[in-house]
C-alpha cells in the first residue's frame, strides 16, 4: 500500500484496457501522486487518466507540473502535446511534440509517434 509504482501500476491497466478507470484506475493514480508527487511518471498518469476522462484542466495542470521533470521522460512532453491537439493549441502542440522526440533517445516508441503526429498535423516540420 505504501508503494507509489503499485498504485501507479494499477492505474496504467485501468488505462490500457479501459476498465474502471473512473472507479479505480484515477483513485490509484492519485494514491501514488499522494506517495510520490515528485516523480514525473506519477504525474505523467495522473495526467493521462484524468485525459481519458475528460477532465482537460485537472490533466493539463498534472501534466505541466511533470514539465520541470520530463527531461528524463519524453511521455510527458508527448502527452502535453496530445493534449494541445486535442484542444486545437497548436502552436503549444507542435511544441511538446517536437520536445518527445529530442528527448525520446531511451523510448523510440514515443519519438517515432511524436513524429508521425509531427508530420501529420505540422507537415514534419
Amino acid at each position: 500500500p505504501g508503494d507509489p509504482t503499485v498504485w501507479r501500476l494499477m492505474a496504467q491497466y485501468c488505462l490500457t484496457h479501459e476498465f474502471a478507470l473512473r472507479e479505480s484506475g484515477l483513485p490509484a493514480a492519485r494514491q501514488a501522486v499522494t506517495l510520490a508527487g515528485d516523480d514525473p511518471a506519477n504525474l505523467d498518469m495522473i495526467g493521462q487518466t484524468l485525459l481519458a476522462l475528460g477532465d482537460e484542466t485537472s490533466a493539463e495542470r498534472f501534466l505541466q507540473q511533470a514539465i520541470p521533470k520530463s527531461d528524463v521522460f519524453p511521455e510527458v512532453e508527448f502527452h502535453l502535446g496530445q493534449l494541445y491537439l486535442r484542444q486545437g493549441k497548436m502552436e503549444w502542440a507542435e511544441y511538446h511534440l517536437a520536445r518527445a522526440v529530442r528527448l525520446s533517445e531511451q523510448d523510440a516508441e514515443i519519438g517515432t509517434i511524436a513524429q508521425r503526429l509531427l508530420a501529420r498535423y505540422f507537415g514534419g516540420r
